[in-house]
Formats: structure tokens, C-alpha cells, sequence
């Protein structure tokens, strides 16, 4: 229980006196008091820098190499795991990722080639330049032209019938030419058109070819990207300073090293921590105080520590943190409190229990 100890230091100045031949003169008796008044507490010693070293990937525990509460410095070798079925994992995606890759540099040449024969048969149907369309445009006009011919041959031959020049025989041959070559000119010109169909069928073929290879290479560009960042995340799980190959190590200098919660042989949990690390060199000391005394202290307030393991010992700190929430404990409102021990010795370690003497501003 915390208490508020009061101590008075008193002192009077000695009266003096003196005399003179001719009078005699006395003093008044002066006095002053001076109050120190304390807020008696206890504290433990806490760490400021504490690490909890975690695993977040599959491993055992091969070796353990250190005990509960040793010291430790920054490199030391604290657990050998087995984690060879995760780099299987990392080498497993790297080959998919590698696999991937080659799909999509196939994905892409294969669209180009779509897109550069897309583009020639549009060409193709615009400017009428197709190859067999040609042609038939070319045997079009060679029909036309004998159309044409043979129109003009029969017009002229019709008068010769008309004035008994000629035979209706003759002339029915001219006529039967005459149809002949316009059955050609529909022939042609059908022939052209169902090119001109098919071509515009392959045209849009093409472009539903393009439609689902450009599909299928966004698939796969978020695939990879995707692959990409679960490899790098992977990765990342093995890049902290306190792993090792296959080793785990101390992080830190002047450590403590204590929560060790494996054994040999033990498949490591995300969720649960391998030890924790605790610098005993930057310590502070934590405490409660009671809410009628929060008013008397303040930042900077001065203190005395003494620690329950050696009563002779005293240190002296301030108060560096005073939190802003009060909390009920055991029937008793709190607030928390930490302080700095500004001559601290090595002797004092992280858990010491110590009694705090807090002048009262």
C-alpha cells in the first residue's frame, strides 16, 4: 500500500548577546522550519527495449542453445531450426513463376501475330486488295466488257433481223451470248461477295482470337504479379536480423533472454513467440500512484530508488511519463507512472522489485 510519509527538519539559530559599556541591547530569538514531504511507492524494473523473437513460416526446432534468464549479446546463437519444406515452397513458385513467364512471352507473340494478320485482312476487305477478290474484280470487268460487247452486237444484229438479213437462228445465238456473259457478271459478283463474307467471318474470328488472348495474358500478368508478391513476401519472412540461414540469433546487446517457449523437435506456431529479448542496460522503473497523490507530481519530479535486493543501495531518477487514463485495482485508482534512473550502476536488472521515495512538488 502506498503512503504519504511527511518529514519536518527543523533548525534554530542560537541567540545571541552583547553588551556596551554604556547600554545593553538584546536579540530576538529567530527560528525556521523547512517541510520535505515524499510519496513513498513501489516499482519494478522494467526494460525499455524488449524484442519477442517470432517465426511466421513453417519450421522445427532442431536445437535449443540457450537457458531462461541467460545473458545474451547481438550475434549469439539461441535456436537451429529445419525449415526446408518452406524454401521447397519459395523453389516450387519460383518454377511457376519461371513457367509463367514463358506463357506469357507465348501469350504475347501469339498476339502480335493475331493483331498483324487482323490488321492485313481488315486492309484487305477496305481497299478490296485480297488476292482471290482481285482476281474475280479483274474477271469481273473482262466480263463486263463482253457483256457490253455482246449487248451492242445484238442491238445491231436485231435491225438486220428486223429487215430480213439475218436469221431468227442468228440472232437467238446472239441473245443466248448476251445472257450468257450477264450470267457470268452474277456469278462473279456472287463469288466476290461470298469471299468478302468469309473474309469478314475470319476478320471477326481473329478479333475474338485477340479478345481471348488479351484475356488470357491479363490472367496471367496478375498471376505473376500476384506470384511475384507472394514470393517477396515469402522472402521477406526470412529477412529479419535475427535470422541466420538456419540459425537464430540475438538481435541485440546486453540481453536478457527469457519466455522461452519451445523444446527440440517442436514445430514453431506463427502465433506463438520463441523467446523474448530484453536489454537490461536501458531500464526504467514502472509504477502506480494512488489518485489523491497525482496532483503532488509532476514531469521531472525527483526521486530516490532503493532496491528490496540490496536496501543499501540508492539511486536517483525523475519522472519521464505520467499517463493520462486512471485505472481501478483492488479497490484502489491508480495512475501509471514511469522514471528514469539516471545512475544506475549495472546492478539493478529488468524484474527487481524497488521502493520509491517521490518529492512532492
Amino acid at each position: 500500500m502506498k503512503k504519504l510519509i511527511i518529514g519536518i527538519v527543523a533548525g534554530a539559530l542560537l541567540l545571541g548577546s552583547g553588551c556596551q559599556s554604556n547600554s545593553e541591547e538584546s536579540s530576538t530569538p529567530e527560528s525556521s522550519i523547512e517541510l520535505t514531504q515524499t510519496i513513498d511507492a513501489f516499482g519494478v524494473v522494467k526494460s525499455k527495449k524488449i524484442e519477442d523473437i517470432r517465426i511466421d513460416f513453417p519450421a522445427v526446432i532442431e536445437k535449443v542453445h540457450v537457458k531462461e534468464g541467460e545473458n545474451v549479446n547481438k550475434g549469439d546463437l539461441l535456436f537451429t531450426i529445419n525449415y526446408d519444406k518452406y524454401k521447397e515452397e519459395i523453389s516450387a513458385k519460383k518454377l511457376e513463376l519461371h513457367r509463367l513467364k514463358s506463357n506469357l512471352q507465348n501469350d504475347k507473340l501469339e498476339l502480335d501475330k493475331l493483331e498483324q494478320d487482323l490488321s492485313k485482312l481488315q486492309s484487305h476487305l477496305a481497299n478490296k486488295s485480297y488476292p482471290e477478290i482481285k482476281k474475280l474484280s479483274n474477271e469481273l470487268l473482262v466480263a463486263e466488257e463482253n457483256y457490253t460487247k455482246a449487248l451492242e452486237e445484238f442491238n445491231a444484229k436485231k435491225s438486220l433481223f428486223e429487215s430480213g438479213t439475218i436469221s431468227k437462228s442468228e440472232l437467238n445465238t446472239l441473245e443466248r451470248n448476251v445472257q450468257s456473259y450477264k450470267n457470268n457478271i452474277s456469278i462473279i459478283e456472287n463469288n466476290i461477295s461470298t469471299l468478302e463474307y468469309n473474309l469478314q467471318k475470319e476478320i471477326e474470328q481473329l478479333q475474338l482470337s485477340i479478345n481471348l488472348k488479351s484475356s488470357s495474358k491479363t490472367l496471367n500478368d496478375e498471376n505473376l504479379s500476384s506470384l511475384k508478391n507472394t514470393i517477396n513476401l515469402m522472402k521477406e519472412k526470412l529477412n529479419k536480423d535475427y535470422i541466420d540461414e538456419n540459425k537464430i540469433i540475438s538481435s541485440i546487446d546486453n540481453a536478457i533472454a527469457y519466455e522461452l517457449t519451445y523444446v527440440e523437435g517442436e514445430s514453431i506456431s506463427p502465433s506463438q513467440k520463441l523467446i523474448s529479448l530484453m536489454n537490461h542496460e536501458e531500464i526504467i522503473v514502472e509504477t502506480n500512484i494512488p489518485e489523491e497523490f497525482i496532483k503532488d507530481i509532476t514531469l521531472g519530479s525527483e526521486l530516490t530508488i532503493s532496491p528490496q535486493a540490496d536496501r543499501s543501495k540508492t539511486y536517483t531518477g525523475k519522472i519521464t511519463y505520467i499517463a493520462s487514463n486512471a485505472v481501478r485495482r483492488n479497490g484502489e485508482t491508480t495512475i501509471f507512472v514511469e522514471t528514469s534512473i539516471d545512475n544506475d550502476d549495472g546492478f539493478l536488472m529488468p524484474g527487481f522489485n524497488v521502493n520509491l521515495q517521490i518529492d512532492m512538488d
